[in-house]
């Protein structure tokens, strides 16, 4: 049991922003069923747990940074700050990863197409919740495999992404996602089938409550892309917006999502989309810059999800 000075100094030390030494690796401690993240060295730790057959969760107790991220957006593949973080095996199943709120800023990762580096697994019960990223820039791989992922922003991030079925937070949704309340604001660069979020769906599947600020850039201009989710099979959105340009957008782009998908309480901003690739109901920027689009986004809430506010550049942004 840890005695309150100990507890104490632990509190003051996880309260610093100090940037990870890429070095230190800290197998972080087991409190009621989670292991506790507070810096890079007890992430690291986690990623690192030796296999048991079981799925480990975490949580973190702090905000933490990994680099500094004042210059995230001239990071590239081979412009990459001290701490990159890359590919390797990871040992144990991870599978509840909970941020209670808290935010990672100057995550650098350059993984395999194939890897995701917080959740490797499609298990149902895994998920990514209640975490804030910011000053990012993530290089070839997706966050997770799992289809249980609510209350994240990645915010301010510089993202670039050049595979096939390229999304931030899944290559190819199938199955019964839950994913909802998400806000993804930045640079999503891909090629066939790409959308910010999710590469593809397998399935006519259900997605709520997204916001995508930024641009969304398709680098082969022949196939599918959407600032939510790409792909040629349509899906299901509700309560969804977007404020983000298309570039290069080919013949099969769309504002939001695969032609055909269906619309419930939808909007594409009409100042930074073309009239041939809008979904949902069209709003300008400044129409979507207010108080009153983010009282419209809270009054069509999807049970369950999170409500919106407003942030101080007037976009919404998720409230928890």
């Amino acid at each position: 049991m840890i005695n309150l000075h100990r507890r104490a100094m632990i509190s003051a030390a996880k309260s610093r922003l100090d940037y990870w030494d890429g070095v230190t690796v800290t197998t972080p401690q087991l409190v009621d069923g989670y292991y506790e993240i507070y810096d890079g060295a007890t992430l690291m730790g986690f990623r690192k747990l030796p296999a048991d057959g079981q799925y480990h969760k975490a949580r973190l107790t702090a905000d933490f940074a990994i680099n500094d991220w004042k210059d995230f957006e001239t990071w590239t593949a081979t412009n990459a700050p001290p701490n990159r973080l890359v590919s390797y095996a990871v040992g144990a199943s991870q599978g509840e990863f909970d941020g209670q709120g808290h935010t990672i800023y100057g995550l650098y990762i350059a993984l395999l197409a194939s890897d995701a580096f917080f959740i490797n697994t499609s298990a149902a019960e895994t998920s990514l919740h209640n975490i804030k990223f910011k000053g990012c820039g993530i290089f070839r791989p997706n966050l997770v495999t799992c289809y249980k992922s609510y209350n994240l922003i990645f915010e301010g991030n510089h993202i670039y992404l050049s595979i096939n079925n390229v999304g931030l937070l899944l290559r190819e949704m199938y199955g019964t996602p839950n994913i909802h309340s998400i806000l993804f604001k930045g640079k999503s660069t891909g090629y066939y089938q790409h959308g910010a979020l999710i590469g593809s769906s397998l399935s006519s599947e259900t997605i709520k409550n997204i916001g995508i600020i930024g641009t969304v850039t398709d680098t082969n201009q022949n196939f599918y892309m959407g600032s939510i989710i790409g792909g040629n099979q349509p899906v299901v959105l509700q309560n969804c917006w977007q404020s983000a340009t298309l570039v290069k957008p080919g013949s099969n782009a769309r504002a939001l999502a695969a032609p055909g998908s269906t619309f419930t309480n939808c909007y594409c901003d009409s100042t930074k989309i073309a009239t041939g690739y809008v979904q949902g109901t069209p709003k300008t920027t400044a129409e979507i810059q207010t108080q009153a689009f983010v009282d419209l986004l809270n009054a069509n809430l999807p049970a369950g999800c999170t409500p919106w506010k407003l942030d101080t550049d007037n976009y919404p942004t998720l409230d928890f």
